[in-house]
């Protein structure tokens, strides 16, 4: 939650992110205009997660659209090295490609 000026004078959402990695990057712009993030226990908040994609995008499309905002986030924001980034998206391809299709095969195998 945060206040509409607050919002405006941090930039708003950052466009090159889409559905995915809004709240860090939010954070990050909320600091660089001299606002804090605090955690409050006492909120709840009810959230549809997935609620948003489901309908729009299989899992798989979604978890890379998360991913690139997440690269997105650590380049700009964090800094992060190219290599480290791209061993990430090496690990992430083998998770997505090669990792979920054979669990996915030994699941189909199984139930012969």
């Amino acid at each position: 939650m945060v206040k509409a000026d607050a919002f405006n004078k941090a930039g708003m959402f950052d466009p090159n992110t889409f559905l995915y990695s809004e709240e860090p990057i939010l954070a990050e712009k909320m600091l660089a205009v001299g606002y804090r993030n605090y955690f409050f226990a006492g909120s709840h908040v009810i959230h549809g997660h997935g609620g948003a994609t489901s309908d729009y995008f299989a899992w798989k499309r979604g978890m890379q659209i998360s991913f690139k905002s997440d690269i997105y986030y650590f380049k700009n924001y964090k800094k992060v090295n190219c290599l480290t980034l791209w061993l990430t998206a090496v690990a992430n391809f083998w998770y997505l490609s090669v990792c979920l299709e054979l669990a996915k095969r030994i699941k189909e195998w199984s139930k012969q």
